[in-house]
Formats: C-alpha cells, structure tokens, sequence
C-alpha cells in the first residue's frame, strides 16, 4: 500500500516537472483563431499550456519593454515588431509573418445609414477607429483618411478605442455610425454588422502578423514549438476559416 501511495506521489511531481506554460501576447483581432490553434496544439503538446495575453499590438509591445514576463509575442504590426527588435527585446531569428489581414468600413446591421464608402464618412457624425498610437488597425485607419483625403474632415469625429474589438462593440451596439476594423473581426459578428467597403490595398501599409520570441523568455523551446505549429497546415487551415490570409 506504501509502495502505491508513492507511485502516485512520484507521478504527480512527474507532471510538475513536465508540464510547461508559455505566455502569448496577441493582439485582440487574433482571439478567436489562436484559441482554437492552441486547442489542437495541447493535443500534440498535453503537457503544455498556453496562456494568451491580448490587447492592443502597441500596449502589448510597451509591457513587454516594462519587463513583462512574455514567451511569444504576435503583433498586428511590422512597425510595433521593428520597435522591440532595435532594442533587443526579441529574438529576429524567429521572427515569421504568420497571416495577413484587411481593413474594412463597417456600419450597423440594423442601421439605415447612408455610409457605402469611405467617401461617405465627411458626412458622419461619430466614427470609431482604434487609438493609433496604440493600435495599428487605428495607425492604418488614419493612412485610408489620408488617402481619401478625409483626414481634417473626420478628425472631430472619431472615438478612439484601446483595441480593434472595442470598435467592433461600438458598431454593433449602434453607438457610433461606423468604424474601422479587420475583415476578420467584421466576420465574426456578420449578424450585427456589415461591411461597407473594402479598403483599397494602396491606401495603407501592409496589414501583416508578425511574431517573434521574447528574448526574455525562459521557455524558448515551447515558445518555438508554439511558432512552429502556428506556420503549419493545420494552423493555416484554422487561420483561413476566421477570414486571415496565409502567406
């Protein structure tokens, strides 16, 4: 009887020592997707948790610079991933783009609005976009009013949000006419909001996931691991069904 109680008890510090948490931080727009990835990562890696931290790509980016005790990190933005390599926070050798995205005008299902295209906005009175000195979905937002030339018309307009899904909320809610977000997050909330117009591929920077190690990280194999499974066919797949495009 003895001898069995050990076993158990030489079993359970097994597991202790075996099993491993790895901290992602993502930004919001990934949400759905990654959870569903790291759900079929645990069945090839049991011992293994993955623990997200999302938010926006420019917030995440700044905890990470305050010491934040972060393994992998996965931003909306080439710019944000740039920041954290020129001061040697992450590993460039594991830097990958993962998916690529679009940006889109959304308006209120149920809205009677006259808002089709981007043009349309000069005439808006509430337009949510993400803050762009923390969100790239935001950053890219104020590249396509630009590019409209809308930027002084809209710009007493806007309702910034910390994140993309906020701007989601906003629309969906009817608390705004309209908003700026990923084509992805507009599919995932299709019965409360529509898509307007496509924002055309010249008018903003290349939406682009990077994601890298920490170099912090005490974790780096999993990490990796993690990496590894989120360029893979299985992973793809996933990323396809939420409306990413793979490279």
């Amino acid at each position: 009887m003895q001898r069995f109680l050990w076993a158990i008890v030489l079993l359970g510090l097994s597991i202790q020592v075996n099993a491993e948490e790895i901290i992602v931080s993502a930004a919001a727009s990934l949400t759905n997707a990654l959870q569903q990835i790291a759900q079929d990562f645990s069945t090839t890696h049991p011992q293994a948790t993955v623990r997200f931290n999302w938010g926006g790509s420019g917030t995440l980016a700044r905890q990470i610079e305050a010491g934040a005790p972060v393994d992998l990190f996965i931003s909306a933005s080439d710019k944000v991933m740039d920041s954290l390599q020129t001061t040697s926070l992450i590993d460039p050798a594991s830097r990958s783009v993962v998916v690529h995205n679009q940006l889109v005008l959304i308006v209120p299902i149920q809205s009677s609005t006259d808002i089709h295209d981007f043009t349309d906005l000069a005439q808006a009175k509430k337009i949510s976009i993400g803050d762009p000195r923390f969100v790239p979905a935001g950053m890219y937002a104020t590249q396509v009013f630009h590019f409209y030339d809308l930027t002084h018309q809209v710009e007493a307009h806007l309702i910034l949000a910390s994140h993309v899904r906020q701007v989601l909320t906003y629309v969906a809610e009817q608390d705004v006419e309209a908003g700026l977000v990923y084509k992805t997050d507009a599919l995932e909330m299709a019965d409360k909001v529509r898509i307007a117009a496509y924002a055309p591929e010249d008018s903003h920077t290349p939406i682009v996931y990077p994601a890298a190690i920490v170099k912090a990280s005490q974790h780096k194999q999993l990490a990796q691991e993690f990496l590894n499974y989120l360029n893979s066919r299985e992973a793809k797949v996933i990323f396809a069904h939420y409306g990413f495009q793979t490279p």
